[in-house]
This record gives C-alpha cells, sequence and structure tokens, in this order.
C-alpha cells in the first residue's frame, strides 16, 4: 500500500505495544522515520530492535502523564527524526475504580496527553507541509460505563 508517506517524520505514542506498535510498524513500511515513546523501556527497546532493519526508528520511555517529560521528548523526538510531519496520540491507561485519583489519571492520559503534544509539535508542524495530528481513542467513547475502565 502506499500511503503516500516516503520520507515524513513521525511520532507514535504508546508505540511500543498493541496497536501503537503496528502502527508504527506500517508507518515504518511506508517510509517514514518514526521516534516512539511508552512506559515500559523493555517494550520501547524491544520494538525498537526489532523494526530498526525497517527503516529509521527512536525509542524513549516516557510517561505521558508526565507532563513536562512529555512535553520535552516530543522536542527531543522532532530532534531526533528532523522535524516533524504526523503525530499520532495512541497512549492511554487502562484504569479501574471509580475514585477521583483514577479519574485524574484516565483525565490526564487521555485529554491532557493530546493538549500538551499538540502545544510541543505545533512549532514542528508548522514547518511541514502536510503536519498532522491523529488521536487514537476506544469504543469507551460509545459504550455506557460507570466510571473509567468499568461498563455499565
Amino acid at each position: 500500500m502506499d500511503l503516500g508517506l516516503q520520507g515524513r517524520k513521525a511520532i507514535v505514542t504508546g508505540g511500543g505495544r498493541g496497536i501503537g506498535r503496528w502502527i508504527t510498524k506500517t508507518l515504518l513500511e511506508e517510509g517514514c522515520s518514526v521516534a516512539i515513546c511508552g512506559r515500559t523501556q523493555s517494550n520501547v527497546d524491544e520494538t525498537v530492535e526489532e523494526f530498526s532493519s525497517i527503516g529509521t526508528i527512536y525509542g524513549a520511555s516516557v510517561d505521558v502523564t508526565d507532563a513536562e517529560r512529555f512535553q520535552s521528548w516530543i522536542g527531543e523526538a522532532a530532534g531526533q527524526l528532523g522535524g516533524l510531519d504526523l503525530v499520532v496520540l495512541n497512549a492511554a491507561i487502562q484504569p479501574s475504580g471509580d475514585d477521583d485519583a483514577t479519574w485524574e489519571l484516565t483525565f490526564q492520559s487521555d485529554v491532557m496527553q493530546a493538549v500538551r503534544a499538540v502545544r510541543a509539535a505545533r512549532p514542528f508542524l508548522a514547518e511541514s507541509d502536510g503536519g498532522a495530528i491523529v488521536l487514537i481513542s476506544s469504543t469507551t467513547a460509545l459504550s455506557p460505563t460507570t466510571g473509567p475502565g468499568q461498563t455499565a
């Protein structure tokens, strides 16, 4: 498949496992250089090692709920890649419970990740001739729940 991404530079949050891992692989196969982050260094390292034969990939252990580190990493990743054309926000937590701490963590992961990524990536994307941001969500938005990670 040719998605017209040859030579583009992309960031994928949560790129070390699950859907993010396969988004990363697809972008690499399409000719993108990719920077990934994830909370678990071993997942990031394994993905970088496995996919480095496909194309240019850079990875770091970053928790998207750590505002300062996450925004700093976006700048670092854009520097490593030589620019930025695409940001794929895929990282998410799997919360359990209905207490304030769980709601706050979910908000930091799901909502503030997007706010902070847009803020940090905007200057780099403005220099691209086709900058884009993709937000991955779950079907939870369509299903009734009683709280984060719970179904009604």
